[in-house]
């Protein structure tokens, strides 16, 4: 009536009864007046006979309101939905002869592109969403609450009681769930859910009046008064914790007067007193923990206040009902101030949507209640972010900071809210998706103000950056008001922003609110929206679509999208430009001052070999364990506790202390990392690894050495091809053949490698084994305009993916355009081992004519056994084999007949002693340099008889295949050229810039520290043999086979003859029952620190001139431990 008539309540004297006429002025009014008894479609049906623009509803209560409100509302909407298909009807008549039923008039236009109709009728749809979605969960039957205030000054009512409207709520669900007799139901997860919620509510709301109040008070201290006169006083704390009463404080009443406040808590009261008895014991634990955190969350969260909530008689009631003892907290204002509940959060009216409901659907009201808390408490943050505007439009950066901070706490609980619905059952929730199809959350108009109200704050900080980046407070060149612009200069404003985060104590202010502004794009992308996609996907899977009939993976675009593009590549930005000021000189001090504190400690007599207690280190040998990677001595503990002495090799057992002595002492030197810069040392791992089949250690002071050759090469850029070609490069080849050739191998005094001149062979260098070895495929398909290979079955990845890559391709190219095929294969298996040379040769035989390309690894990768014990032989017998004998050769073939017979040495190169040097024309020896000849990954070569130097010329090439292109003179190469593409000699073989050098360098500075201390590839054969015997004294059969389980019977397992140990493989395999115990042997070492790896069955061991004698006690002592521990379980 006051909103109508303009006239006190007071003035009006109409007798109740149904309906009545209420005349003022000219104009007539129907007032209705609803009883208790009137029921929702009575309403509906009276309100039909009445003109809506003029009536009156006179209401009794809160009860009756809602009842009215509901009604009125779904009438309005009705009344709209049926204007609005009249006239779009009348529309459609006028348009049906020339329309076209998908959308496209007679012209062929398409409306929906541009069209203002399609526009307005998508506003409709939208705003359709919207009104079905705040019907449903009864949003505006507390709206009209937190719109009509009952306060003079209601600054904070509205707010306060969105936030008690919340709390109502929780409480109606907790009744709810309590009495839910739905035995599937997971009850105990609902009821801690949202009691859980309670907590963080109770936490929120003190926070929203004691915070905002105390925000208002810095204002008013903070404004300038022109006179005494109108200075306002400003209590010295403005929250509800001073004393009352004070200016604008909420409406109190004196005492509880017998009763409490909130029907929420009432329904509490009369579900727990109705089920408690009968639940069983654990259920009545658990509900009794429940009742105590949730009353001592409002004791802890409102104690410090001078006025109660007016509930704290109901809390203890329901204290009191499960057993618990009353909290003082809650009765020390009994015969205090307590806030009018009743009058100022109206609680009826959140009942109302319990009560006045016919819920068909169990988890209906869950459902509903859990959304329209949501929006209780999106209206409380949007509140918190217009204010947070309002403070930095006065540039009170801290005050905004912290209206910020509330409000993305309040989003993240609004995350944890909306999770509770993964308590729904499934079955039960599905049957309500059906029906209410049509609205979802996506209807929430709040939750989507809350980004654009997040973004809006933005604005202020953009001004204040750029206004310091401008040098004058009233510079207003970049706002955020236009989204074009902000995107545009992103980049410029997020270096400007960089600025507030490098100087942070001069832009205190600022820096705080771009913080805030980070915690709130966390709150609302992380705390909210993947909590929304999170429980979208929990509760009816990541594949389905819901209520909107879309799919749940539109949902992540609103996580993964920053709210704050600007601030993220401003961190992005301040952290480049720091790490290029401090990398140099401060990046991982901490980790490196840690490092050194950890191995000082292993330096000590007293410390511990190993965390899995498989032996005690020697106290004499721990002072020693940075010598070599030598790890301290271990030794397996006997059943009685005493030590057991490690075996002894046989050069020990003979007195012959040859390797302990001159030749130990120059390998423990050679891999001291004390004799190398602090950060090199820093960087070792503490584990023991046995993989140099996989990638050798480099010697820590020829790894620091060959960096600063490197640095030294790098600094001037100028001559770096100069001094490759000249220097690097010939000493690489020379190298090279000293390790693959008998000359100088046993001559330690040899102060430089042998000359070229005295060499058989050329070394060409590439990035990798497969480079090389395609290269050589293109050069043979050059020379005869097919590829026929003859290979083993044993061969690694790379090779056996290219033939069966070349295989599959030609074979799907049809016969009669190719001819014969272009592409074939040929495989012989290695087994049995003793047999394999003379069979593969046999084969060769029996395929004369039709071989060209034969390709076969010297050591298998997989079982490391040596398939190739002498290149020359094997060589001879493979060219004869393909070319008949020397006799036939000699009377009908040429040069260009020879075949490419292609010998993989990347597990014997560095390891075993072979010699190219008497091989004939027709071998080349290729290698990887990352493996035993520890030089880093990144270079290869590959071994060409000089007869053949020439010869080359395949199709993958590129300009270091000719140098000379390069040269200054050079008229470089032309496609529409009549010459062809040349090949320098001894270049063939390379593609394009040498991305090699850095590991050449390595491996020159390796071989020449090794004929400083006088070490051999032939003496560090022999020192790594020596290995292998002290591992095999120490690991009999029994462990072994408990090791790899019965049917390990791989010839690697056992030590080798006197005989075969001179081209014996550096790796140990042994081969397990299957791959997957295998591959949990090499789990169970690793836990005991020793790295090994595994290929199918076989378990691989890479022994290494680093390596130790103690280092094998170690290894030993794993494999032992790990036997044991199986035998006991």
């Amino acid at each position: 009536l006051h909103d109508k008539l303009h006239l006190p309540h007071q003035s009006l004297n109409i007798c109740p009864q149904t309906s009545s006429n209420l005349k003022h002025g000219t104009e007539s009014f129907d007032v209705f007046f609803p009883s208790a008894c009137t029921k929702p479609h009575s309403v509906c049906k009276l309100l039909r006979m009445m003109d809506f623009n003029k009536l009156v509803v006179a209401c009794a209560g809160c009860a009756g309101a809602a009842l009215v409100f509901k009604a009125a509302n779904t009438l309005r909407v009705a009344h709209q939905d049926q204007k609005k298909l009249e006239e779009n009807k009348t529309a459609h008549e006028k348009e049906s002869s020339s329309a076209c039923p998908f959308g496209f008039g007679s012209e062929g236009r398409n409306p929906r592109a541009g069209s203002s109709d399609f526009k307005t009728k998508l506003e409709e749809k939208k705003k359709e969403i919207t009104t079905l979605y705040e019907e449903y969960i009864h949003l505006e039957m507390l709206r009209e609450v937190w719109n009509h205030p009952t306060t003079k000054n209601p600054q904070l009512e509205p707010v306060f009681t969105a936030a008690m409207h919340s709390l109502e709520i929780s409480f109606l669900l907790l009744a709810e769930f309590v009495t839910d007799r739905r035995s599937y139901v997971a009850k105990r997860q609902r009821i801690e859910s949202v009691a859980k919620g309670i907590a963080e509510q109770c936490t929120l709301v003190a926070d929203l009046v004691d915070a905002d109040l105390l925000m208002r008070e810095i204002e008013a201290q903070t404004t300038e008064i022109s006179t005494a006169e109108t200075n306002p006083v400003v209590p010295k704390s403005l929250s509800l914790a001073q004393d009352y009463p004070f200016p604008d404080c909420p409406p109190t009443v004196r005492g509880l007067k017998g009763g409490g406040q909130s029907p929420g808590l009432a329904r509490l009261y009369g579900a727990v007193a109705d089920a408690f008895a009968s639940l069983r014991p654990s259920d009545r634990l658990a509900l009794q923990n429940v009742i105590r955190n949730i009353t001592a969350a409002f004791d802890g969260a409102f104690s410090r206040w001078q006025v109660g909530l007016g509930i704290e008689e109901q809390l203890n009631q329901v204290r009191e009902i499960v057993g618990l003892e009353p909290l003082d907290g809650l009765y020390k204002r009994r015969d205090g101030l307590y806030l009018d509940y009743a009058c100022m959060v109206r609680p009826d009216v959140v009942l109302a949507t319990r009560t006045e409901e016919h819920y068909t659907h169990s988890e209906d009201f869950f459902f509903r209640s859990i959304h329209l808390a949501t929006e209780c408490w999106s209206f409380v943050a949007l509140d918190r972010l217009a204010n947070a505007d309002l403070q930095c439009q006065g540039e009170h950066w801290h005050e905004a900071a912290a209206y910020v901070r509330h409000a993305g706490l309040i989003i993240e609980y609004l995350g944890a809210n909306v999770s509770t619905l993964k308590c729904m059952n499934l079955r039960d929730y599905l049957h309500l998706k059906v029906e209410i199809e049509g609205t979802s959350g996506e209807g929430s108009s709040q939750v989507k103000d809350l980004k654009q109200a997040s973004q809006k704050l933005l604005a202020p900080l953009y001004r204040a950056v750029d206004a310091i980046s401008a040098g004058a407070s009233d510079s207003t060149s970049l706002t955020a008001t236009s989204k074009a612009s902000a995107t545009e200069d992103t980049e410029m404003m997020a270096r400007k922003i960089a600025t507030i985060y490098k100087r942070p104590e001069e832009h205190e202010g600022l820096h705080d609110f771009a913080k805030a502004l980070e915690f709130l794009d966390c709150s609302v992308c992380g705390g909210f929206y993947f909590r929304h996609f999170s429980l979208a996907v929990s509760v009816i899977g990541s594949d389905s679509k819901g209520t909107m009939n879309r799919s749940v993976k539109t949902l992540k675009h609103a996580y993964e999208t920053s709210l704050f593009p600007s601030l993220d590549r401003a961190r992005t930005l301040c952290g480049t430009d720091i790490d290029a000021e401090l990398g140099e000189t401060r990046k991982g001090k901490i980790m490196h001052d840690l490092s050194e504190r950890r191995k000082e400690k292993q330096r000590l007599p007293d410390a511990s070999a190993s965390d899995l207690r498989l032996a005690s280190v020697d106290a004499e040998s721990s002072g020693k364990a940075k010598c070599g990677s030598a790890m301290p001595v271990v030794r397996a503990i006997k059943p009685d506790g005493r030590l057991e002495e490690p075996a002894m090799s046989s050069v020990e057992r003979d007195g012959d202390r040859s390797v302990t002595d001159a030749l130990e002492k120059a390998r423990a030197e050679l891999y001291d990392a004390r004799k190398v810069p602090a950060f090199f040392a820093s960087a070792e791992d503490a584990k023991l690894s046995f993989l140099s089949h996989s990638f050798g250690r480099i010697p820590p002071m020829v790894h620091a050495a060959s960096l600063k050759s490197l640095y030294q090469l790098y600094a001037r850029p100028e001559s770096i091809w100069d001094v490759a070609f000249s220097t690097i490069i010939p000493e690489a080849q020379q190298n090279v053949m000293t390790l693959i050739s008998n000359q100088h191998q046993s001559s330690p005094d040899q102060p430089t490698p042998p000359s070229p001149n005295s060499l058989s062979h050329s070394v060409e260098f590439g990035h990798n084994t497969h480079e090389l070895v395609l290269r050589l495929m293109s050069d043979a398909v050059a020379r005869d305009g097919a590829l026929h290979v003859l290979c083993s079955d044993t061969e690694f990845y790379s090779f056996n993916r290219q033939m069966k890559r070349l295989l599959d391709f030609f074979r799907s190219k049809p016969s009669a355009s190719l001819g014969d095929p272009v592409v074939t294969a040929e495989v012989v298996p290695i087994l049995p081992i003793a047999t394999f040379q003379r069979r593969f040769v046999q084969r060769a035989k029996e395929l004369k004519g039709s071989v060209n390309f034969v390709y076969v690894s010297q050591v298998t990768y997989k079982t490391q056994e040596t398939l190739i014990h002498d290149l020359a032989e094997f060589g001879n017998e493979m060219e004869e084999a393909l070319l008949g004998s020397t006799e036939d050769r000699n009377a009908g073939s040429t040069e260009g007949d020879l075949p490419y017979v292609l010998v993989d040495g990347c597990h014997s190169f560095g390891a075993l002693e072979v010699n190219v040097s008497r091989a004939p024309p027709s071998l080349f020896y290729v290698s990887t340099m990352v493996k035993h000849a520890a030089s880093g990954a990144n270079a290869a070569f590959i071994c060409i008889h000089n007869e053949r130097v020439g010869r080359l010329k395949p199709l993958s090439t590129g300009w270091l295949a000719d140098p000379a292109t390069l040269a200054p003179l050079s008229h470089g190469v032309s496609l529409k050229g009549e010459g062809s593409v040349e090949y320098q000699e001894g270049c063939a073989m390379a593609g394009a810039t040498p991305g090699w050098l850095p590991s050449l360098i390595t491996f020159n500075e390796l071989m020449r520290v090794w004929r400083a201390k006088g070490i051999t590839l032939h003496q560090a054969h022999a020192h790594v043999t020596n290995l292998h015997q002290r591992l095999h004294s120490q690991i009999n059969d029994a462990t072994r086979t408990a090791l790899l389980s019965p049917g390990s019977t791989s010839s690697a397992c056992k030590p080798s003859s006197s005989a075969s140990a001179v081209m014996a493989s550096h790796t140990l395999s042994w081969e397990a029952c299957d791959t997957e115990r295998a591959v949990w042997l090499v789990g169970q070492l690793r836990q005991a620190g020793v790295q090994v790896d595994s290929r199918g069955p076989f378990v691989r061991m890479g022994f290494g001139f680093n390596h130790s004698a103690r280092d094998v006690d170690h290894l030993a002592a794993a494999l032992q431990h790990t036997a044991s521990s199986i035998a006991q379980h």
